[in-house]
C-alpha cells in the first residue's frame, strides 16, 4: 500500500478515478490543471454552514466529519470521510443552491485535493467518461445514505452500536466518543451505557 505522506495527492486522485471510470489521459491532464491542494489542522473547516457549496474534495490524508449544526448548539453527525473518500455539499449543490447546509470539519491533520464542482459538471460535455465517473459516485453515496437511513429508521439503538463498532473498528479507535454518539443519534451517557451493556452480555455469553 502506498504511504500517504510520500504518496502525489494528484496520483492518488487519480488512482481512485481510475478504479470508478476510464478516463483518457487528455481529460486527467485538462482536469488537473483545475485542482489544489489544502490542509486543515484539526477542528479546522472545509466548508462551514453558509458558505458556498461549490469547492469538491478528494482526502488524501486524514480524518474528517460532515455535520449539520442545530439551533440549539448541538450537532448531528452525517458521516466521518477518511483517506480516498470525496467530501461535497451535496443537497445544495444538486438543488442548485449557493449555501452549504452541512459543516465539514477536520478531526486529524488532513490533506485534501480541491476542485470546484463546476469542473466535474464541465467534464460531462467533454467525454462520456466524465458520466461514467459521476454516476458511479452518486450511486456509491446513495447507497451509503439508503444504509444510513435504514439503520436510524429500523435498528435499536443496541444494534446500532454493535454494528458500528464491530465494522469500523479502526475509525472507532480514531474518534471521541462524543463525535461516535452523535452520528449514531444518541447521547454520549447513552452510549457509554450501551457498549457497557454490551460488554458484559459478551462476558456472560
Amino acid at each position: 500500500m502506498d504511504d500517504p505522506r510520500t504518496t502525489s495527492p494528484f496520483g492518488a486522485l487519480r488512482r481512485r478515478f481510475a478504479a470508478l471510470a476510464d478516463l483518457p489521459a487528455s481529460e486527467w491532464e485538462w482536469f488537473r490543471a483545475h485542482l489544489r491542494h489544502a490542509r486543515l489542522a484539526p477542528g479546522e473547516a472545509f466548508i462551514e454552514k453558509g458558505d458556498s457549496c461549490r469547492p469538491v474534495a478528494f482526502v488524501v490524508e486524514g480524518l474528517v466529519k460532515t455535520s449539520y449544526l442545530l439551533e440549539d448548539g448541538s450537532e448531528v453527525i452525517r458521516n466521518f470521510s477518511a483517506a480516498g473518500d470525496f467530501l461535497a455539499a451535496i443537497v445544495p449543490l444538486l438543488s442548485g443552491e449557493l449555501a452549504s447546509d452541512v459543516t465539514i470539519r477536520a478531526l486529524e491533520p488532513t490533506r485534501l485535493v480541491v476542485v470546484d464542482h463546476a469542473r466535474l459538471v464541465d467534464g460531462y460535455a467533454r467525454d462520456p467518461a466524465w458520466e461514467r465517473l459521476g454516476r458511479r459516485l452518486a450511486e456509491g453515496n446513495y447507497l451509503a445514505r439508503e444504509r444510513r437511513q435504514r439503520e436510524l429508521l429500523l435498528e435499536g439503538v443496541d444494534t446500532r452500536v454493535a454494528r458500528f463498532f464491530s465494522e469500523n473498528a479502526g475509525l472507532a479507535a480514531r474518534l471521541r466518543q462524543r463525535d461516535v454518539a452523535a452520528y449514531l443519534g444518541i447521547e454520549p451517557e447513552t452510549l457509554s451505557r450501551v457498549r457497557a451493556r454490551l460488554r458484559a452480555k459478551r462476558r456472560d455469553s
